[in-house]
């Protein structure tokens, strides 16, 4: 009985074994494995997907519960887990379908963080840059607004103190000296010398705006980010220049506004005086965001303007006319491009000039062509930005 038991239970065990390798149960029923890839051939691409999907949240929703309970998490959930976080792709007759994507929504109803439509990933994540012909405004716009929100935090150094400085040239040199000094050239001291200062803190405060604007980010590592970020290299430039001219031509109309107080005035030329002042504003702020990149410390980022720029403007015309230096000085006047800047701006309160007013324009364009050609070439050869 022993023996014939035993052979019957091999029998049994090599039966069942036999039906498994068939696809079947050893009641004649197929096997669950089986029947299930039997079932998958027989559907669609789509409907193994769902699938696919119905489990990996089946064994999510149940993760979470045992999770919550305290329970060890089955080896099976884990696995659908790793392989729904991994992104991994489904296989099916040697073709590779990606997980299910969600319907897009209708562009007239954009989420605010939303990417904007000209934005794409590409291959491994990366972010496309936008076309040439679309121009990134909200990149622009954040960093104008960026700089500007720091000049009204920073108030009284940007706007209070050369105001003060300003008014204290006025009555110093318009009502004390400027008293003992005869006319020049048919207009009283005082008013001769307001454009003058007036070029003078504008040139000093667009490069002081503009240089420190992209100073700062290089000094605290942010640049890497602005650098790494999907807008172009005018873009950048065009926002950081543009608040350092914008911070700038509004110095220069509160110290003109200012000017009235202490002498009179009268504006010959009202539309060409606001064209030289954004054009000197716009071109020193090209000048100084080429110092704030060619700066490596707070030393050399104001070396340039105090040895340099500060000189140029005192010997470019801001109190006297250049005619009345001797002829030598007057012809290595010419060579500083703050004399025609000042003598430009002077025609426009006066008609009075020391040179000719179209070649202070050429002058002033020329000036502003080498600062782009300048900054164009930092960010072609990543020089002082990328080391």
């Amino acid at each position: 009985m022993g023996g014939g038991a035993r052979t019957s239970a091999i029998r049994r065990h090599h039966h069942s074994h036999h039906a498994l390798h068939r696809g079947s149960r050893g009641d004649g029923r197929p096997h669950r494995r089986h029947q299930q890839g039997r079932d998958r051939a027989g559907r669609g691409q789509g409907d193994l997907d769902a699938e696919a999907r119905q489990e990996a949240a089946d064994a999510a929703f149940a993760e979470q519960g045992d999770v919550a309970a305290g329970k060890p998490q089955p080896l099976r959930a884990r696995a659908l887990r790793r392989r729904r976080d991994a992104g991994l792709r489904l296989r099916h007759e040697g073709r590779a379908h990606r997980h299910h994507q969600p319907a897009r929504r209708s562009p007239h109803r954009r989420h605010p963080l939303q990417r904007p439509r000209h934005d794409a990933i590409v291959a491994r994540g990366h972010l496309r840059r936008p076309r040439e012909d679309v121009m990134n405004h909200h990149a622009i716009r954040a960093i104008y607004l960026f700089e500007m929100a720091r000049t009204w935090r920073t108030l009284l150094q940007s706007i209070v103190s050369p105001v003060v400085s300003t008014s204290l040239y006025f009555v110093v040199f318009g009502a004390a000296i400027g008293s003992r000094i005869t006319e020049v050239e048919g207009v009283s001291y005082g008013t001769f010398i307001v454009p003058g200062l007036i070029m003078l803190s504008v040139l000093t405060q667009s490069i002081a705006n503009a240089s420190f604007g992209i100073y700062f980010p290089k000094f605290s590592g942010t640049i890497y980010e602005i650098l790494s970020a999907p807008i172009s290299y005018f873009e950048i430039v065009l926002g950081y220049v543009g608040a350092a001219a914008t911070k700038s031509i509004i110095l220069g109309l509160i110290i003109l506004a200012t000017a009235g107080l202490f002498v009179p005035l009268h504006i010959q030329h009202p539309i060409w005086m606001l064209t030289f002042l954004v054009l000197t504003a716009v071109t020193f702020s090209l000048f100084g965001f080429i110092i704030g990149i060619w700066a490596d410390g707070f030393e050399k980022l104001q070396m340039i303007p105090m040895l340099v720029v500060t000189p140029l403007t005192f010997l470019g015309g801001s109190f006297y006319s250049i005619d009345m230096l001797p002829p030598t000085w007057r012809t290595v006047a010419l060579l500083n491009p703050v004399v025609y800047l000042i003598s430009g701006f002077r025609w426009s309160f006066y008609e009075i000039a020391d040179v000719s007013v179209s070649v202070s324009i050429g002058m002033t364009l020329a000036f502003l062509v080498i600062c782009l050609v300048v900054i164009w070439w930092i960010f072609r050869t990543g020089y002082r930005l990328k080391n």
